[in-house]
């Protein structure tokens, strides 16, 4: 009897981590995705914006720049962060300027 009680509260256990894992795990899965998104979502904008103004301001004339023109015109001071590679952007991205709207290519 004592051993079929153990046994019980083994499975008991077992059953309780088992849900609470098909709880958590996809939740932070999704959590981390998420802030991963965001992260790229404002390393982006910071450099569409940065381009953009020096359109807007006329410096920059031509449809396609690089990144590197972008800083070489002081609208982008330092280095923006990739956070998906960890790595800093590279300097020959290339920014479209079309229709008002500054895009990066791809």
């Amino acid at each position: 009897m004592e051993v079929l009680v153990n046994k019980n509260k083994t499975i008991l256990s077992i059953t309780i981590c088992t849900a609470i894992l098909m709880i958590f795990v996809p939740t932070i899965i999704k959590i981390s995705k998420n802030h991963q998104e965001k992260l790229m979502i404002v390393a982006t904008k910071k450099l569409i914006e940065s381009a953009e103004r020096c359109y807007y301001d006329g410096v920059c004339v031509m449809n396609q720049m690089t990144l590197g023109q972008l800083k070489n015109t002081g609208y982008l001071t330092g280095d923006v962060v990739n956070p998906e590679t960890k790595t800093y952007f590279e300097n020959d991205l290339l920014f479209v300027y079309e229709e008002n709207h500054v895009r990066i290519a791809t």
